[in-house]
């Protein structure tokens, strides 16, 4: 409760204090309660205050019109009686404290607004920089395939081109060998053994390039394969390594893949050599 002894000071008091009800005697010193009702009307608050006028006279038409147009609730007859005071007092009250919580869940879903449309642009922002992202990767990636396809048709090209020349190579030398092995010192004899042996290492290398660059740019069928075949094929062919180095080789039944016979025996051809070097 705010007591104020005149228009004046009531005027003073509601510049710094927000209420929720005001009780205006009609016939106030100096400022009359009509007139107070009508600054602060004209003033520049965020609602208009109910007034309940007091008045120790009878209402006429023109006080009540006037009153009412200067936001009168209603009107207190003196002598007051205490219970109607409190009753009307406490609903405008109660007006009051539910426009103070509707207006501070407002604030709340200002907040919660603001708050989510800040998060909003910031997940916005955070896909427009994965879209980038997926966009530079995608673009890597098909450079990447094409500089693939481009190596892929070097490598094949240029195992291509390898192998005639190193196969002329190894012709001459088997005919050295043939036509003058009796002529040649056992030495010279070994340097053209060597020369023969990593001439095979060398086709047998370019070869594996030629095919791993078809597996590329050529689809290989997958049909069923046994493993236990491909093994004793591969095993064939390192016969003489195997013979060698005195290795043995232990393994279990093995199954049918999905495969191809040719690669496959490639495959193990390269593990057991690499196994038994």
């Amino acid at each position: 409760l705010i007591l104020a002894h005149s228009g004046q000071e009531a005027l003073e008091i509601l510049k710094g204090h927000e209420v929720a009800v005001a009780l205006l005697d009609v016939s106030m010193p100096e400022i009359s309660g009509l007139d107070v009702a009508q600054r602060m009307l004209a003033s520049e608050r965020p609602y208009q205050t109910p007034i309940l006028f007091v008045t120790a006279f009878q209402k006429d038409d023109a006080c009540v019109a006037d009153a009412y147009e200067l936001g009168a609730a209603d009107f207190l007859v003196k002598p007051l009686r205490p219970g109607v005071v409190r009753a009307k007092v406490n609903l405008f009250l109660d007006l009051y404290l539910r426009r103070k919580n509707q207006e501070l869940t407002n604030h709340h879903l200002t907040l919660r607004e603001r708050e989510l449309r800040d998060r909003n642009e910031a997940l916005e922002s955070e896909a427009d920089e994965i879209a980038a992202m997926i966009n530079q990767m995608e673009a890597r990636h098909r450079q990447l395939e094409l500089r693939n396809e481009e190596l892929q048709g070097f490598a094949y090209v240029a195992s291509h081109d390898l192998l005639q020349p190193l196969q002329s190579v190894m012709d001459y030398l088997e005919v050295i060998e043939h036509e003058s092995s009796s002529e040649l010192s056992a030495k010279t004899n070994g340097w053209l053994e060597s020369c023969a042996r990593l001439g095979s290492a060398m086709r047998s290398l370019i070869t594996d390039m030629l095919e791993y660059s078809g597996l590329a740019t050529a689809a290989t069928p997958l049909e069923p394969t046994d493993c236990n075949q491909v093994l004793r094929n591969a095993m064939e062919s390192l016969t003489a390594a195997i013979k060698q180095n005195e290795v043995q080789i232990y393994y279990p039944s093995l199954p049918f893949v999905a495969g191809s016979t040719r690669f496959l025996t490639r495959l193990f051809e390269n593990l057991i050599g690499n196994a038994i070097k």
